[in-house]
């Protein structure tokens, strides 16, 4: 069986300051995806020269510009487009991931093929404080009826 290829997607507005972590993190990954799309939302900070710098560095790096602020939704559909990849990573920009994510992620889709998506646990961190909440994705009752409903079409 072919290797699975996973694409990530990243929308960026204004978060020079969280874009290094972001991308190293996705860069440092045990399973690198194809590629990595980002769509600048019409930042007004530095994170073009980031962007562009890890693009020099990073054949990976797929790097288109809004001309306007347009809207996360807006930029990610963008992006969507352009994806080619067997699996979707949609990443935020002030995200960071920890090493193993990806290959973990890839594995257990493997194991579940008919799993509609893979998701782990999240810790949000307060920048004031530093206070970490963790989160785990629960699927409402509503939306399992509609993954099932879909998967029996």
């Amino acid at each position: 069986m072919n290797k699975p290829t996973l694409s990530v997607v990243m929308a960026n507005y204004n978060h020079a300051h969280f874009l290094p972590q972001a991308l190293n993190g996705i860069l440092s990954q045990s399973y690198l995806p194809l590629e990595i799309i980002i769509i600048d939302d019409g930042s007004t900070d530095n994170s073009i020269s980031v962007i562009e710098s890890f693009a020099q560095k990073s054949a990976l790096i797929h790097f288109h510009r809004n001309n306007r602020n347009r809207g996360v939704v807006y930029s990610v559909n963008i992006a969507l487009e352009m994806v080619k990849g067997d699996y979707l990573n949609v990443h935020s920009a002030d995200d960071w991931i920890l090493p193993g994510l990806y290959e973990k992620s890839i594995n257990l889709l493997r194991q579940y093929p008919s799993a509609a998506l893979c998701s782990s646990k999240s810790e949000i961190v307060d920048a004031a404080s530093g206070k970490k909440i963790i989160l785990y994705l629960f699927i409402s009752q509503w939306l399992q009826s509609l993954i099932l409903i879909l998967h029996n079409l």
